[in-house]
This record gives structure tokens, C-alpha cells and sequence, in this order.
């Protein structure tokens, strides 16, 4: 059985203070986490008709970054791969991209990827940038990401034991 879901309106509204510092105004709260909506990482124009949307968000204690792929081009796209920079949380792919079929022009398709926080470790100005590049048939193309504090990511990421903000300030001299 699914958690429950409380939708914005029903949830506690937070101003001022920690309900800034994570922009929990606008999104869907579940039992426990937080989960953004997909926001575009890669437009279609810089991505030779590839469009990018994603957000991060944890299940059973796991983090995933969960993508929309919308092929915006007049060609067929395949061969996706996706490999991450070094980077501050030390988060890297726990298996491969799984797209296993063409994308078709103006067709989409959702992956769910699965994290880990075994990959390498690099201080990042600022701390939550993430640097990712994805392939396909037709390029390489670099996404940068900024990782919001409300995410599951910053939240109890490390072993699930150490918070970000022991990490920042541990990381951050």
C-alpha cells in the first residue's frame, strides 16, 4: 500500500524560516519526503531536439533521479547513456541508463535511474552543483544542476545517517 499523499492545500503552510530554506510552497508532500516536479534540464534547442525533464526523489530509502525524455527532433534517437561528474554527495548511477528502444520523433519516455553515494567525491562551487552528461546518437550534451536542500538527495543522503548540513559544514572550511 502507497503512503499517503496530502496535497499542498491540505499540507501545513510554512513562511519564513526553514519553510523557505527548503521551498516547500508549491509541491506535493508525502509521508516522510518531498518530491519536486519535473522542471526542463536540457531545452530542446540546446539539445539538438532532446528534451531533458527531471527531479530526484527517494523510495524505500533509496534515491533516484526520475527522467522524462522527449525526442522534439525529426530523427529517431538512440544509444542513451548517462554518466555523472565528480561532485559534492559523492552520487553516481547504480546501473545504467535504461533505454532500450529508439525514441521516435515526438515521442517520450520515463526512467526511473537509480543513485548511490559511492562515486567519487569532489567539493563543488557551490557545494550542490551537479554536472552530468548525457549521449545519445547524435551528441553529448552537459546537464548542470543545482540540488535543492528540500531534496531526498540532501536529506539524510550519506549512509542515511549524516544530514547535508553536517556534511556542508564539516566539507565546506
Amino acid at each position: 500500500m502507497a503512503p499517503p499523499v496530502v496535497s499542498n492545500s491540505q499540507a501545513p503552510q510554512l513562511s519564513g524560516g526553514l519553510g523557505d530554506l527548503f521551498d516547500l510552497g508549491g509541491s506535493v508532500v508525502s509521508a516522510g519526503s518531498y518530491v519536486s516536479p519535473k522542471s526542463v534540464w536540457l531545452h530542446a534547442m540546446k539539445g539538438k531536439g532532446l528534451e531533458i525533464s527531471g527531479t530526484f526523489a527517494r523510495r524505500s530509502g533509496a534515491v533516484f533521479m526520475d527522467l522524462l525524455f522527449t525526442n522534439r527532433a525529426l530523427q529517431v534517437m538512440s544509444d542513451f547513456a548517462i554518466q555523472f561528474n565528480r561532485n559534492s554527495f559523492g552520487l553516481a548511477p547504480a546501473a545504467p541508463l535504461q533505454i532500450l528502444t529508439p525514441l521516435a520523433p515526438n515521442q517520450s519516455t520515463e526512467v526511473s535511474l537509480p543513485l548511490n553515494t559511492v562515486g567519487s567525491v569532489m567539493k563543488m562551487e557551490p557545494l550542490n552543483n551537479l554536472q552530468v552528461a548525457v549521449k545519445n546518437n547524435i551528441d553529448v550534451f552537459l546537464l548542470q544542476y543545482f540540488v535543492s536542500c528540500a531534496h531526498p538527495v540532501c536529506r539524510r543522503w550519506k549512509d542515511g545517517a549524516t544530514d547535508v548540513f553536517g556534511y556542508m559544514e564539516g566539507h565546506s572550511q
